[in-house]
């Protein structure tokens, strides 16, 4: 091993023992010894834990493999299954007809029931957007007629005859 070559070198261990250091020495041939120990673990676990993750990884490619047969052949027994239920159910008996004809007349009311739900909203949205116009309307329509009172605008015949049409519809509207 490299670890011990390095650790027990004869250089090392003499130039330590020349200083007087040979306690310190093998203090610190321990702390090395134990700290390549604890990274040979290290390696180890993480290599055990690599074998794990292959072997999972292996068994989930196995499994999906076997799941995608399984969903093909529910697939294509479902198709079957499908096919013979139409084929048994498609030939109406006359005892039958009855129920399916007031089936078909349900299905159709549920479709003019929704259709009608969704003019119904339509007109909702239409009506409140109307409400607000008719309000911007007649806060307009009161801003100019206080700018009349006020003077701010001239009499002159097109702004009359445009008060006078605006009063005219604003008055109809209030009365319907």
């Amino acid at each position: 091993m490299y670890h011990q070559r390095y650790r027990d070198s004869i250089v090392r261990r003499l130039a330590y023992r020349a200083a007087w250091k040979h306690n310190k020495y093998q203090a610190k041939a321990a702390s090395v010894t134990a700290e390549y120990y604890e990274v040979l673990q290290q390696e180890y676990r993480a290599k055990e834990k690599k074998c794990a993750l292959e072997r999972q990884y292996e068994d989930a490619v196995a499994l999906l493999e076997s799941l995608e047969h399984v969903a093909s052949q529910h697939h294509k027994a479902q198709a079957e299954l499908d096919r013979l239920w139409e084929r048994v159910f498609s030939r109406c008996t006359s005892k039958y007809q009855h129920q399916r004809a007031l089936q078909q007349k349900v299905a159709s009311a549920q479709e003019t029931h929704r259709q009608a739900q969704e003019r119904c909203e339509e007109s909702g949205t239409i009506v409140e957007a109307l409400a607000g116009s008719l309000s911007r309307v007649a806060a307009a329509f009161e801003k100019v007629k206080k700018a009349l009172a006020q003077g701010q605008l001239s009499g002159d015949g097109a702004e009359t005859s445009l008060l006078q049409r605006l009063k005219a519809t604003w008055t109809r509207h209030n009365a319907s």
